[in-house]
């Protein structure tokens, strides 16, 4: 344990040398660290404490045709304001995957002309690491990209990690669209135009942890939420430090799949929305008594 609290930021992290009860300050973030022998744990001046629920089980895709769809476009979500929050365990190699999907959504009236669709997935940048990124593409039949939001590359192979997307999306203005790992916020660049405004509908399922036509993610995934509105830092930061036991009920959680069913091709949508939508199983993933630290 340090003796003081010295200071860092969250990019300059240490990855080796820890002990549990280790702890820095982070300047950028303006939050305080511990290392608790597994995982950084995240805590500032306005820390929220989530309630605990079971945490039991994750699913296993194989990265070929696993994944889960919705019947269900979730318009009500994606059309304004919105938060995704999703537990992943890579898998021991990113080489040759290209791109992993974690949720897609397609085939919406643009909000322009023609036709557009939302990725959100993992890419890979060498064999042991990835980056990750949202990308919106308006009147796809001629792939006219409109915006790609990327991180660095910053996760690793064989590693359980929290990855929140969030878009602050009003009607007029400018959106802020922001990528948070393990409960912080990264540096993002922007391909293309900027993240489109409030608007749109959306008429085709969700997919989870693959796109319409393949990109499946291979590895672990574990309590799938969606919100409608955009989280805030100190929000995000309470389910990272909550882990895969936090109750995102106390959030105000709208759909959250949390993949406790153990057994089954279905799983139940936990989530405090009137109408909640039960996902099913595409070929065959497989559950898993593995699941992210609590």
């Amino acid at each position: 344990m340090n003796a003081t609290i010295p200071t860092i930021t969250s990019i300059t992290r240490p990855t080796s040398g820890l002990t549990a009860g280790d702890q820095y300050f982070e300047t950028d973030t303006k939050s305080y660290i511990i290392w608790d022998g597994t995982v950084w744990r995240t805590y500032d001046y306005d820390d929220i404490a989530l309630p605990t629920v079971a945490d039991n089980h994750s699913l296993s895709l194989d990265g070929t045709d696993d994944y889960l769809t919705t019947n269900h476009h979730f318009s009500d979500i994606f059309s304004g304001s919105f938060s995704i929050s999703v537990w992943v365990k890579t898998a021991s190699s990113f080489s040759g995957r290209g791109a992993d999907n974690l949720m897609a959504i397609y085939d919406g009236v643009a909000l322009a002309t023609g036709q557009c669709y939302m990725e959100y997935r993992i890419q890979e940048v060498s064999a042991t690491t990835a980056k990750l990124n949202m990308y919106f593409e308006e009147s796809y039949s001629s792939w006219g990209q409109v915006s790609d939001i990327q991180t660095s590359a910053v996760l690793n192979t064989s590693s359980w990690h929290n990855i929140v997307f969030t878009a602050d999306r009003p009607v007029s203005g400018t959106a802020t669209p922001k990528i948070y790992v393990d409960g912080v916020s990264q540096s993002l660049t922007t391909a293309g135009g900027a993240f489109p405004l409030a608007g749109g509908t959306w008429d085709q399922d969700l997919y989870l942890g693959a796109r319409g036509n393949g990109a499946s993610f291979l590895g672990n995934m574990d309590n799938i939420a969606l919100f409608d509105r955009a989280l805030t830092d100190n929000e995000v930061g309470a389910i990272y430090n909550a882990g895969g036991g936090g109750d995102l009920s106390a959030l105000n959680v709208q759909h959250w799949w949390k993949m406790e069913e153990g057994a089954g091709t279905t799983v139940t949508d936990s989530g405090g929305a009137s109408t909640t939508y039960t996902a099913t199983f595409n070929s065959a993933p497989q559950w898993s008594p593995i699941v992210e630290p609590n």
